[in-house]
């Protein structure tokens, strides 16, 4: 099982045992409740290509201490930082996040922690491609030119499931 569930560009789960997470480059959106309950979880770094932070995606990772947040994130959605009673955001003046932290009362820091700018993160693999040919697929299913089971099979083979 990878530490990282995606859909897309999205990160469904993150399954991983905590201690300091580096988000993969390429990620757009921490979905909801990704992070939900994460126990181990003791910081975060979010990449710049994140611009939204879904409903309950740290909720109950009781001993987050720091996430740093990019100017980028536009959307923090509701409960995001519930029950993170340790938690210090980690955003630029002005920008949404420090914005958010400061509604919710959640403690800021303007400087980023010495350790979170990693020297390269993962990069999220480019699926364009299959997922362009899987549509194809689909048109191919629709038109009835290919059976469901024809279309399952090459839709894992082409997506690596």
């Amino acid at each position: 099982m990878s530490e990282f569930e995606l859909d897309g560009t999205t990160l469904v789960k993150y399954n991983g045992p905590g201690g300091d997470v580096v988000l993969p480059s390429g990620l757009t959106e921490i979905g909801d409740c990704a992070f939900q309950g994460c126990a181990g979880l003791t910081s975060l770094v979010v990449p710049d290509s994140v611009t939204r932070i879904d409903d309950s995606a740290f909720e109950g990772c009781e001993n987050l201490l720091s996430l740093v947040i990019p100017d980028s994130v536009t959307w923090i959605g509701s409960y995001a930082f519930r029950n993170c009673g340790k938690l210090t955001v980690h955003a630029a003046p002005g920008s949404y996040a420090h914005y958010v932290a400061g509604v919710l009362n959640v403690p800021l820091s303007d400087q980023q922690p010495a350790t979170s700018k990693p020297q390269s993160t993962p990069a999220v693999p480019d699926m364009s491609a299959a997922i362009e040919a899987v549509k194809g697929l689909k048109e191919l299913l629709d038109l009835g030119a290919i059976s469901q089971e024809e279309f399952d099979t090459k839709k894992k083979q082409l997506l690596e499931l």
